[in-house]
């Protein structure tokens, strides 16, 4: 009977050992992957205080005040944004020294004096270039329109924005406030390297294929026992991603291998082309009804200009897409007898004025309010 007992209770304590044993695993399954991905990052990009580095444009030749430059760049590597329907994001309210943002999202623009004169007014549509990326608030194309020309301008621009989006934008404003004056569309770039993703279409955003990948997602209750194993599935995927994420090989056969294939596919780069001409020609008969004016502008890219360029890279893929895309642009434009402004060729100066691919120094901003105003002038 002793031995009984005993060996029933030692059973007991087997089962509990192996019992705070699983847990243990299962517990190593959950936080393990987490610890080693924070230490991988702590390795590469330093102590948790810089896990979120900012930009290193601040360093180009272009700002010679490095100091506003540096924080322009780290308050960009902090704001966040908001999903919202069909214009998909906007950036939350933010205060700093150099970026201020709204509650609506809207970032600030140069406000002039108040007179009894009526005051011009223009609404202002692009991507990260209209909303000023590299610019303090007042030193945006916006604002320069405003403080030099008094005009009353809004800045509707946001990073990434195609002009599907800007369409959207428009659409959910136009009965919200005064009516303007003049309308500008400020487009080109996202609309080249957003829908030439390989794994984007001539109609996507740039965050389409995250939010379908969101919305595929199997969802677990926390209780269940395939909960347990998300977080070392995640942690695998982000393995395969580092271990074959550079590994692109163009290839002629397979355009699942490029990271953007419109110089592959032609009949897809046509496609994107007729898209920007069937939303600026929408935007047009809208704006129309209101007896608004548009300006529907062919942005420029650094790709296109010439301009000094040694102090910057352009990822090659991205200059393929862009020197199919932009002819076809404005073939279309003219094919059509659509009225649009090619601003292509307004850096064309031998100085430093890009920042990157796509975004320029401050000046940039004040040459691109320059041609605006004299377009409105001339009309």
């Amino acid at each position: 009977m002793k031995n009984l007992k005993l060996k029933i209770l030692l059973s007991v304590k087997i089962l509990i050992y192996n019992f705070f044993i699983l847990f243990f695993l299962l517990g190593l399954l959950n936080y393990l992957p987490p610890l080693s991905i924070n230490l991988w990052r702590i390795a590469h990009n330093g102590l948790p205080e810089k896990i979120n580095p900012i930009s290193d444009r601040y360093n180009l030749p272009v700002y010679s005040d490095k100091e506003w430059a540096k924080q322009h760049f780290t308050e960009l590597s902090n704001l966040k944004t908001k999903y919202y329907d069909y214009i998909i994001w906007r950036r939350d309210a933010f205060k700093g020294q150099t970026i201020n943002i709204d509650d609506e999202g809207l970032r600030y623009t140069f406000v002039n004096n108040k007179s009894n004169e009526r005051e011009i007014i223009i609404w202002a549509f692009g991507g990260s270039a209209m909303w000023g990326t590299g610019s303090r608030d007042n030193e945006t194309i916006p604002s320069y329109l405003a403080k030099k020309y008094k005009y009353k301008v809004i800045n509707y621009g946001e990073s990434g924005y195609t002009s599907i989006q800007n369409l959207q934008m428009l659409i959910r404003n136009i009965n919200n406030r005064d009516k303007p004056d003049y309308v500008i569309f400020y487009d080109g770039n996202n609309d080249v390297i957003n829908q030439c993703r390989s794994d984007s279409s001539p109609y996507a955003s740039s965050r389409q294929s995250q939010i379908r990948n969101t919305l595929k997602e199997k969802k677990y209750e926390p209780s269940s026992f395939s909960y347990q194993f998300e977080t070392p599935k995640f942690f695998i995927s982000k393995i395969k991603e580092k271990l074959f994420k550079n590994n692109y090989v163009i290839s002629k056969s397979s355009n699942s291998n490029v990271s953007h294939d419109c110089h592959l596919n032609d009949q897809k780069a046509t496609k994107i082309s007729e898209v920007l001409y069937e939303t600026w020609n929408h935007t047009k008969i809208i704006l129309d009804h209101y007896n608004i004016k548009f300006i529907p502008i062919l942005q420029p890219v650094a790709t296109l200009s010439k301009t000094k360029l040694d102090h910057i890279s352009i990822p090659n893929i991205y200059s393929k897409q862009l020197k199919i895309l932009y002819p076809l642009f404005k073939e279309n434009m003219i094919k059509k007898n659509f009225l649009f402004y090619d601003m292509t060729k307004v850096f064309d100066k031998d100085q430093y004025l890009y920042i990157d691919s796509v975004h320029v120094m401050p000046i940039g901003n004040e040459i691109v309010a320059d041609e605006i105003n004299h377009i409105i002038q001339t009309e």
